[in-house]
């Protein structure tokens, strides 16, 4: 169900956000993607918390600022930062300790403003991602609760950098099969 929550220029309240997510929630969506840099907004990260307790994960872009933001994870939403096309994280994706998985960024061929099609860059390229991965996950286990599908996807990433999560993988790279054979 696309809910926007922002105007003409893409600009968002983070209220706004979380309205949009409470909403879907009550009306039986079980998989959310904001493509903002808003894992930090505790508006929306209660939201996110709402979101799970009725079965749901959130998806949220970690961010383009080449910033390491001093934020701690939150079990409620999946911050995802980005990778090139050699699994390497882009040189303008957020880190930090509430980046949970990483998702390709760069390069991403899409749909254009006025049609056509275009090649973009950005994390929210990448939590959408991790969105279709969650759908999949519930797809093939609807019984999981949004904890349960949110750990099949973190334990189903495959490691990169730094031994173990790290501030700029999380997890590691998103990994759709590894995480449905995890729910499995």
């Amino acid at each position: 169900m696309p809910i926007r929550v922002s105007d003409a220029t893409g600009w968002a309240y983070w209220s706004t956000v979380a309205d949009a997510l409470r909403w879907a929630a009550d009306r039986g969506a079980r998989v959310a993607n904001a493509s903002y840099n808003c894992a930090t907004s505790a508006t929306v990260q209660s939201a996110a918390q709402y979101f799970q307790s009725k079965g749901g994960v959130v998806c949220v872009s970690a961010g383009n600022d080449a910033e390491t933001v001093a934020a701690p994870d939150n079990p409620y939403i999946l911050a995802v930062a980005a990778t090139d096309r050699l699994d390497a994280p882009t040189s303008w994706t957020n880190a930090g300790d509430y980046v949970d998985v990483a998702a390709p960024g760069l390069d991403i061929l899409t749909t254009t403003r006025g049609g056509g099609a275009g090649w973009w860059w950005g994390t929210s390229f990448s939590a959408p991602t991790a969105a279709g991965v969650a759908a999949l996950v519930i797809s093939a286990r609807p019984d999981l609760s949004g904890a349960q599908v949110q750990q099949a996807i973190l334990s189903g990433a495959r490691d990169l950098g730094a031994l173990g999560r790290d501030p700029v993988f999380g997890a590691g790279l998103l990994d759709a099969g590894a995480a449905v054979a995890r729910a499995m």
